[in-house]
């Protein structure tokens, strides 16, 4: 995608890639806009930006903004969808403390004498489960 300056009352567009949603979650929002803001920073999708305050009040003796959840200061962005834990494998071994996202795959291992078709092959006795757009593995 290509950068472009942003002015005040301008809108921008989002639309998140395969795999990719604005909270990492399978069924989240994958195309949304925000608002540019009179001070520069940017509305949250859904918000209305008529009702932002002008700009945000800063604190005494901080730089910190003090800013309303429906507002931010850098542009949002999509992550990669999440597809949790992976589930139950029989026979099987596998990192079962990490949640995988879109893209990622994990290897899963037979225990002794169990394989994926049955079969005494060293092919046979592991697999990757990789993680889907649609937040499932296969």
């Amino acid at each position: 995608t290509s950068l472009k300056e942003v002015v005040y009352g301008e809108q921008v567009k989002y639309k998140c890639d395969e795999g990719h949603a604005l909270d990492g979650d399978p069924e989240g929002v994958k195309e949304f806009d925000v608002d540019c803001l009179s001070w520069g920073g940017y509305s949250h999708p859904g918000s209305d930006p008529a009702s932002q305050p002008p700009s945000p009040e800063l604190d005494a003796g901080s730089t910190d903004h003090l800013m309303s959840p429906t507002m931010t200061t850098t542009p949002l962005s999509c992550l990669p969808v999440s597809c949790g834990l992976v589930p139950e494998q029989q026979h099987a071994t596998w990192n079962t403390t990490r949640e995988f996202a879109y893209g990622e795959a994990v290897q899963v291992t037979c225990q002794d004498g169990y394989s994926i078709d049955a079969s005494t092959s060293s092919d046979s006795v592991s697999y990757k489960a990789h993680c889907l757009a649609n937040g499932s593995y296969k």
